[in-house]
């Protein structure tokens, strides 16, 4: 039995048939069929069979396609000239209990030529009383290619029936099964399949052997329970391969198509990322890189745009530059047929951009306005059109998004120059003399859209913020504006509510968040309502460091006379990004001013030192010289006054 190594060589096309193989099956060994397409192969019977696992009586009703059970066991005798069968191993049938190996793949009574056929399971006590209609042609595509093709021995003009890998029907367990098997001439990738031995076959989940390191929780590698279902797997692979049972290959079975369907980690919501693209055949990586007249590639990974996610749904995703933009799905060309939203630009200015497209409408197609053009889906990089092995290496991913006109999503390609292109499936391929790539890496990078909330009054925590694309306010968080100040000669400023929990704060406009949570993601907007806030005293710092020392600029602090706005020196550094300040007017004296949030929360809850008993404010900020009936603040404390 040859041992398979490399596995994804069978993407590559369908080999010549000049060198065909001869298949020398062991009687001592079990088998396993595996389509080149991942599939496996299905058997059906005309009765139910069943079997016993713990004592409960099960039902076999046919292997799943692309899954690996009980019933994907095989023991293959004969030889090339008398025919190969194929017998399931230990399926028990009806309602006996007992193990039998007397139940064959066969071919549909009555199959001809020219006409697709089902195939079923027989039980005979003997091998020889299965006619040449029940054996098989099992050939090598080529001389070490690991490739067989599985044909019906009865059949030997140039065409012949042959047991294919693609989806198939089923209806209980009768006769009504379709898709199982086509009439043709040998050549379709689908009628190819891997021959291995239970004993050869760590080679196949080998291929998914993962140190974590430094990788562990990235985009794109194994999620945290894949270690553990690996060594489970091994574990059942090691006892099936010397003592082999109905419920055990069920176990190993479960665990292989855990780990063969290569779990992953997705996007988090909140991170930001860099796009980087694998370009095929060249050593060379693309990123993103955001332009006004659209998003381009670019090798410099200095140059390369930040995207901060937001998860839609389970896959679906959104990403938002630096720039307020929304990535979109991109294409070739300007063309209609080629391009995405916003002229192919590559992004759109919201979420919610509208945009006319191509959607099904019944049995045709038809033009609507369309609104999840920044919808985007990411997925393991997989498919008919990766080649080179990458479609197991951990970490790659590819992206797709709606295209123009096409009613399916298509997949960002982009070629070894950097150019755009378009495809309904990913490549990872040279096509025609052309390298494409649709293989991305989703680069962690840090930004400021993460809120380190500062210990404030009792269970509230104080920030600033501001960003330079609309965002929500998280739970248990209010967003609090201040008005333009004309007085120079204030001491105090008051506030009002301008968002609560669930709205948007409009892109590049500054607010106070106020709350109990100690650290806020700002999450990107998507369908919250954009509340509206006035310009005011709050300016921003959205999407850049700023120098505010040439205006009169205040900063929230906590310094030695409390919680207030502090007055920005002339030498002060720059305001980090994505913060807020407050401006007042050029002849307001005083280094310090108090800030209060309406007859609730007051900014100053530590006690001027030194106060004298005439520090008394009211509620608007005023001072007073006697405190009558209500809430005051008195020597920097809030105080109810009876």
């Amino acid at each position: 039995m040859r041992k398979f190594y490399l596995f994804f060589a069978l993407l590559l096309g369908v080999s010549s048939m000049a060198r065909a193989g001869v298949f020398t099956p062991d009687p001592n060994k079990v088998y396993i069929i595996k389509n080149v397409n991942n599939s496996y192969i299905p058997m059906f019977c005309v009765t139910q069979l069943k079997y016993k696992d713990d004592g409960e009586q099960k039902f076999v009703l046919g292997a799943r396609n692309n899954k690996l059970d009980s019933r994907s066991f095989f023991v293959i005798n004969g030889n090339s000239t008398d025919g190969y069968t194929i017998c399931l191993k230990e399926v028990t049938e009806d309602d006996n209990s007992t193990i039998t190996t007397n139940r064959y793949v066969s071919l549909k009574t009555g199959a001809t030529n020219n006409t697709n056929h089902a195939i079923r399971t027989k039980k005979v006590s003997d091998v020889n009383n299965l006619t040449v209609n029940e054996k098989w042609n099992i050939t090598e595509t080529e001389e070490g290619s690991g490739k067989y093709i599985i044909s019906s021995k009865a059949l030997t003009t140039n065409n012949s029936w042959n047991i294919r890998g693609e989806e198939y029907n089923e209806r209980n367990c009768s006769d009504k099964v379709t898709g199982v098997g086509t009439w043709n001439d040998n050549t379709k990738t689908t009628n190819q399949w891997y021959i291995y031995s239970i004993d050869d076959f760590q080679q196949e989940f080998s291929k998914y052997d993962y140190v974590a390191g430094d990788n562990k929780g990235k985009v794109g590698y194994p999620v945290d329970e894949y270690f553990d279902n690996l060594n489970t797997l091994k574990t059942y692979y090691t006892s099936l391969c010397s003592a082999w049972s109905v419920s055990l290959a069920n176990n190993f079975g479960n665990a292989y198509n855990y780990v063969s369907s290569t779990p992953i980690n997705m996007p988090v919501n909140g991170k930001a990322y860099r796009f980087k693209n694998k370009a095929y055949g060249v050593d060379k990586y693309w990123y993103f890189k955001y332009n006004e007249s659209g998003v381009t590639m670019t090798e410099n990974e200095a140059e390369a745009t930040t995207f901060v996610c937001r998860e839609i749904s389970s896959g679906v995703y959104t990403f938002v530059c630096n720039e307020g933009k929304y990535l979109a799905w991109k294409g070739g060309n300007s063309g209609d047929f080629y391009k995405g939203a916003n002229g192919n630009k590559g992004y759109v200015d919201a979420y919610d951009h509208q945009e006319n497209g191509t959607v099904p409408s019944g049995n045709t197609t038809a033009t609507q306005s369309l609104s999840d053009w920044a919808q985007l889906t990411v997925e393991k990089l997989a498919g008919s059109n990766v080649s080179g092995g990458l479609a197991d290496l951990w970490g790659y991913v590819a992206i797709k998004g709606r295209r123009f006109s096409q009613t399916s999503l298509n997949y960002f390609v982009i070629k070894a120059n950097g150019s755009y292109d378009h495809a309904s499936a990913p490549f990872f391929k040279n096509n025609n003399g052309t390298n494409y790539s649709s293989a991305f890496i989703l680069e962690e990078v840090p930004y400021a859209n993460v809120v380190t909330m500062k210990s404030f009054e009792g269970t509230n925590n104080i920030a600033t913020f501001s960003a330079p694309f609309p965002t929500v306010v998280p739970a248990n968080t209010t967003a609090y504006s201040v008005a333009t100040q004309t007085d120079g000669n204030i001491t105090s400023v008051n506030t009002y509510t301008v968002a609560t929990a669930g709205e948007a704060i409009p892109a590049n406009t500054g607010v106070i968040l106020l709350g109990s949570n100690t650290s806020l993601t700002m999450l990107p907007r998507t369908t919250e309502e954009i509340v509206t806030i006035e310009d005011g005293a709050l300016k921003h710092s959205a999407g850049a460091a700023k120098d505010i020392t040439s205006e009169n600029s205040y900063v929230l602090a906590n310094k030695t006379t409390g919680w207030g706005f502090y007055k920005v020196s002339a030498s002060a550094s720059a305001l980090p990004m994505n913060k807020a300040y407050l401006v007042l007017p050029t002849n307001t004296p005083q280094s310090f001013v108090r800030c209060f949030f309406g007859n609730t929360t007051g900014l100053d809850s530590t006690p001027i030192q030194n106060a004298s008993t005439n520090n008394i404010y009211d509620l608007s900020g005023r001072q007073v010289k006697v405190a009558s009936k209500g809430i005051y603040i008195i020597n920097g404390k809030k105080v109810l006054v009876k």
